[in-house]
């Protein structure tokens, strides 16, 4: 079977040209802190805004990413919820650093489960996984999916996690070392990416713009 893709208006792809434009903006500037509870005084000069101590290895990090002190990020999967937060537009809601059952086999494998502002943001994670796995720095592959979606907020919720479909025998500790790989190249990829998809649809729309006049 072969179908071809869907003819996208101009409008549409204005929108997701300035979600794009949104990111980059979001990420550069990086002003405020990504954990949103933190209050913590900083070292540099006690402002609780600064970010001079801010990073995905700070010991307060686990309970400052999450809104139920009662349960804070688990540390193995801390990194990676941190560069989520870090992307500014793909809050992360809910996070497992993966477990062991009884007999040492898998239960259930590490994840982050987080809402997207955009829906070319999910696309942008996958396509970063898949590249990093081809530069075969991963020791899985990771992959996205939808999650679930809450009545209440009407959005899915996208679930990113190692892809197990053709893995006969899944260590988690290998996929808890991908986490710090990813985490530690998400952010400045998502911009890459961003920057250079802006570029590609400010030809398509500067084309579409020119087709428009000349019709006119």
């Amino acid at each position: 079977m072969r179908v071809e893709g869907p003819e996208f208006s101009p409008d549409f792809a204005e929108r997701q040209h300035e979600d794009l434009h949104e990111i980059v903006r979001e990420i550069s500037m990086d002003s405020s802190r990504p954990c949103v509870a933190c209050d913590l005084a900083c070292s540099c000069s006690a402002s609780t805004t600064c970010k001079c101590d801010c990073s995905p290895t700070c010991e307060h990090a686990p309970a400052m990413m999450t809104s139920d002190p009662e349960f804070p990020v688990e540390t193995p999967i801390a990194p990676l919820v941190y560069a989520f937060l870090e992307l500014r537009q793909c809050p992360p809601c809910w996070s497992c650093e993966g477990h062991l059952s009884a007999d040492g086999s898998l239960q259930r494998p590490p994840a982050i489960w987080f809402y997207s502002r955009s829906q070319v943001f999910p696309g942008m994670i996958a396509d970063f996984a898949a590249s990093m796995r081809a530069k075969k720095v991963l020791n899985v592959p990771w992959r996205i999916s939808i999650a679930c979606t809450e009545p209440d907020i009407k959005v899915p919720a996208y679930a990113f996690q190692p892809d197990l479909s053709y893995v006969e025998k899944p260590s988690l500790p290998a996929m808890q070392k991908d986490i710090g790989i990813l985490a530690a190249g998400l952010r400045d990829d998502f911009q890459a990416r961003a920057e250079g998809l802006i570029t590609k649809m400010d030809i398509y729309l500067g084309e579409s713009s020119s087709d428009k006049a000349m019709s006119a």
